[in-house]
């Protein structure tokens, strides 16, 4: 088997929901960004610092009967400061998730893959996007004991091997403006007294991540996936993502146009429905510099029911066609196990059909636990650097001590010194004499 080509619009009367299920919600991973390198943290440690959600706000989202917020004074989140971090779906952030995993003690039992949400929503951009091109990487390791496909979006000759980027050259202002907004939120207001205890109101070094299984049917065939994916807020008990939109209130599109309107959703639906989160959190402006004066809880479910045809069922679609490539790439691994699998879609031309999606060998085989070790070594390497760099920017002043002695003392002083010097040299011919 050499290559497999997927079709990405094949249309089939589906619900998203009978084809990718949520089965298990593990736990949300803390990324912690220390001398521009993510390093973990122990859960305990995480949810004693994420960013935890002030009473009054988290109304909106334990209460169904509250749709939405009115904050007065409203929330800016011009000034905000984040933190930059590493790509969620690359290989350096992949091996980070397994050492949370592995840190963690937790079991992946029965999973066949583990894959970002962001690496499915690339897939789906097959049919959201389909002038876009991609290319992902797939990896067959053994991992606890079991043979797993590790699925990245970035292709060997382009891993990026040095610190993480600044996050404004990373991401699009739209997602910069939702994180921003999370971190905002969680500042305002106080924390009950049992809680302040334990937890910081705000900690803009943490960027968390939700793992969760899931299946993903094709047909007959029924795939087991560990999908990890954005969160912007944490309490103990749930995970909540957040949006920024500019227009009116109670709309989730950014104006009238259809295409705003379909690309707006896109955006919601990616960041919440690959990892099981059912409500988004959404903050209203009346322009991009304005502050955010209202919150509307939006439910995603709800939303596709009554918008699909709205949509011309390309959520289901886009759905369909992760499901189509994830499966035909599990059956094309278990085929010639010792070999990498490059999975691309080169996007079309606007006059031309859509191309397929086409999964292929690799010309060579590098190993993800090579990848792995060296992301380690360079972390390593790093924090050491930077280390010896604060040793040697320190000054090692000598504070010279004044002691003053009396004539009679500084005589037996003197003494005292003779003694020890003949001691030494008896001492010294002893060491000649034993030493063979």
């Amino acid at each position: 088997m050499e290559e497999i080509e997927v079709d990405p619009w094949i249309r089939k009367k589906i619900d998203v929901y009978d084809v990718y299920s949520i089965i298990g919600v593990l736990y949300s991973i803390p990324f912690v960004i220390i001398d521009e390198l993510t390093l973990r943290r122990s859960r305990e440690k995480f949810m004693k610092e994420c960013r935890m959600i002030p009473c009054d706000n988290r109304k909106i989202i334990d209460e169904k009967s509250v749709p939405s917020l009115d904050f007065e004074p409203p929330i800016d989140i011009l000034g905000s400061k984040m933190t930059p971090y590493l790509k969620g779906s690359s290989s350096q952030h992949m091996c980070t998730i397994l050492d949370g995993i592995d840190d963690a003690g937790y079991t992946l039992e029965g999973v066949d893959v583990l894959v970002a949400s962001e690496t499915l929503h690339k897939i789906a951009g097959a049919v959201f996007h389909q002038e876009t091109s991609w290319k992902l990487r797939a990896y067959l390791e053994t991992v606890q004991n079991k043979k797993m496909i590790v699925l990245c979006d970035d292709d060997q000759e382009k891993i990026e091997t040095g610190p993480a980027r600044r996050f404004e050259q990373r991401v699009e202002s739209q997602r910069l403006a939702s994180l921003k907004f999370a971190q905002a939120w969680s500042q305002r207001g106080d924390l009950d007294p049992e809680e302040s205890k334990i937890s910081r109101i705000t900690n803009p070094l943490i960027h968390g991540s939700r793992l969760v299984l899931a299946n993903l049917k094709c047909g007959s065939s029924t795939l087991k996936m560990a999908v990890v994916g954005e969160v912007d807020m944490c309490t103990a008990q749930q995970s909540v993502n957040t949006a920024v939109m500019t227009g009116r209130p109670h709309r989730v599109n950014l104006g009238s146009d259809p295409d705003d309107v379909l690309d707006s959703f896109e955006y919601l639906w990616s960041r919440c429905f690959w990892i099981g989160l059912t409500n988004c959190l959404i903050g209203m402006r009346s322009d991009f510099s304005a502050p955010v004066k209202t919150v509307h809880r939006f439910d995603i479910k709800e939303y596709y029911h009554t918008s699909r045809k709205r949509f011309d069922n390309l959520i289901d679609v886009s759905t369909n066609c992760v499901a189509q490539v994830m499966n035909r790439l599990k059956e094309a691994v278990e085929s010639v196990p010792n070999s990498n699998w490059i999975v691309q879609y080169v996007g079309r031309d606007e006059e031309f059909e859509p191309n397929n999606i086409k999964i292929s060998k690799a010309p060579e085989t590098h190993s993800f636990w090579l990848i792995r070790e060296y992301f380690q070594i360079a972390e390593y390497e790093l924090v050491t650097k930077k280390n010896q760099t604060a040793m040697a920017g320190k000054k090692n002043d000598v504070i010279p001590r004044v002691v003053h002695c009396p004539q009679q003392k500084r005589s037996r002083l003197s003494k005292i010194r003779t003694d020890t010097t003949d001691f030494a040299k008896q001492f010294h011919r002893l060491l000649k004499h034993i030493t063979p």
